[in-house]
């Protein structure tokens, strides 16, 4: 077979992070879509970004009437008001990926093939991930465990944080809200709070915070998630990077919108900021399972997404070159990977009452439902016990205030003092009372005559 050329299709600043990966497994040039255009022969194969701006829109259809073949690789989640809440003046397409132009679309996980599928792409979706990820290793990450330094939130946006001014306002509103929150609560838990921001669309000026965003491609976040323990951002990939990270992942949106990437936290107006930052402080088992579950519906990450990607590729040319030398149109199946080959959640996280029947046999159905019950009750059990230890956290914060004080803390001592004097007479008349009944009678019956 002839050799075939594959480019990525953008400027080096917007695409050499997202080649990168991929140049392991196959030789992939990077051409802007003037470039492109220009160099790209029937049958060579572009991989664009984006089919958001007219530039790559217009590319495409140039490389198409020439026979090219192409993969528009999604290096993102799907966001309800980027697809359809634009203002009416949006510079870009409104209507990107419904349907997807190129041969085939490269999704960051299932959820989002499903719902690509519904938009007109049911014979294009294939199943990727997202390749700037195949770096990521959660298992090199610090251990939530050390409770001798602050804890460490980092709060964050997309890189388009909104596309209206009303979400604009109610996306700024919810960032000042946790700004105060935080301010306010400087100790949660007996542990002192930090805070890293990292925003974009100069939020930062109006929040009056030091911004960690420095490189809009996302290339210093993996340092930034591998120094924090919690993460509360507004609709954005670094979601699902942060759930990589074993990190604790709340959703902050008071737009109220739908969510193609739901969360196992979320915050939608302020009277959930305090609740949810408590949990995410210790956060539950049960929350994680689902959180981990959430992710790989959202994300495949069991398999290289660069050597998935690099195939794809491979194979579409190979598609074109057998048909070109049968004499016929290029058609592409609607399936060319193979399935990914999923890691499954263990049997016992959901259904520990089936897990225990699988153990102990088939003739101990009796046995199991004991054991889902007593199950449940622990579960119960569990939860009051979260709640009494966060109502014990903030009345242990609220008495550290009230010590350091410089009012309530001398008036505190002298109350303290006066309920020990207190306790002092309340024991000696307990022991008048104790000797008086420890009298003979006769002693008793004098004592009364005197008094």
């Amino acid at each position: 077979m002839a050799k075939f050329h594959v480019y990525y299709v953008g400027t080096e600043d917007e695409v050499a992070h997202h080649a990168a990966p991929l140049r392991s497994h196959i030789d992939v040039r990077i051409a802007n879509p003037e470039e492109v255009t220009r160099w790209a022969k029937p049958h060579d194969l572009a991989i664009f970004y984006s089919e958001h701006f007219h530039r790559f829109r217009k590319a495409w259809l140039q490389l198409h009437e020439r026979g090219c073949h192409t993969i528009y690789a999604i290096d993102g989640i799907l966001e309800w008001r980027n697809a359809w809440e634009n203002r009416p003046d949006e510079p870009a397409c409104p209507w990107t990926m419904r349907p997807v132009l190129s041969d085939k679309v490269a999704c960051i996980g299932s959820s989002q093939a499903r719902v690509l599928e519904a938009w007109g792409n049911l014979d294009k979706t294939e199943v990727v991930g997202i390749p700037r990820f195949d770096s990521i290793s959660a298992s090199d990450r610090r251990a939530n465990s050390e409770t001798d330094r602050p804890f460490r939130f980092l709060i964050a946006t997309a890189k388009w944080p909104a596309f209206t001014e009303d979400q604009r306002k109610a996306i700024t509103q919810s960032l000042l809200d946790l700004r105060n929150f935080f301010a306010e609560n400087p100790v949660l838990q007996g542990r002192p709070i930090q805070v890293v921001w990292r925003v974009a669309g100069g939020l930062e000026e109006v929040l009056g915070v030091e911004n960690q965003l420095d490189d809009v491609t996302g290339r210093e976040l993996n340092e930034v998630l591998e120094e924090v323990d919690a993460v509360i951002t507004t609709p954005s990939t670094v979601m699902l990077e942060a759930m990589l990270h074993n990190l604790p992942v709340s959703l902050l949106d008071y737009t109220n919108s739908p969510e193609y990437v739901p969360a196992a936290w979320t915050i939608r107006a302020p009277e959930h900021i305090e609740n949810v930052v408590q949990q995410l402080l210790q956060p539950s088992q049960r929350r994680l399972q689902l959180q981990d579950a959430l992710l790989r519906d959202s994300l495949q990450f069991s398999e290289s997404a660069s050597a998935r990607l690099a195939q794809l590729a491979q194979e579409m040319i190979r598609i074109g070159y057998d048909c070109r030398q049968a004499g016929r149109a290029v058609e592409f199946p609607n399936q060319i990977l193979p399935p990914v080959k999923e890691s499954r959640l263990a049997h016992g996280l959901f259904q520990p009452a089936q897990s225990l029947k699988c153990l102990a046999g088939k003739d101990t159905q009796e046995y199991a439902a004991v054991a889902a019950e007593a199950l449940r009750w622990f579960d119960r059990l569990h939860e009051h016990i979260d709640v009494l230890e966060c109502e014990l956290s903030k009345a242990a914060d609220g008495f550290d205030q009230i010590a350091n004080h410089p009012v309530l803390a001398p008036l505190l001592k002298v109350r303290k003092a006066a309920m020990g004097m207190g306790g002092r007479i309340v024991e000696v008349l307990a022991a008048g009372r104790k000797m008086k009944k420890a009298m003979p009678p006769e002693i008793k019956s004098e004592a009364q005559v005197k008094t």
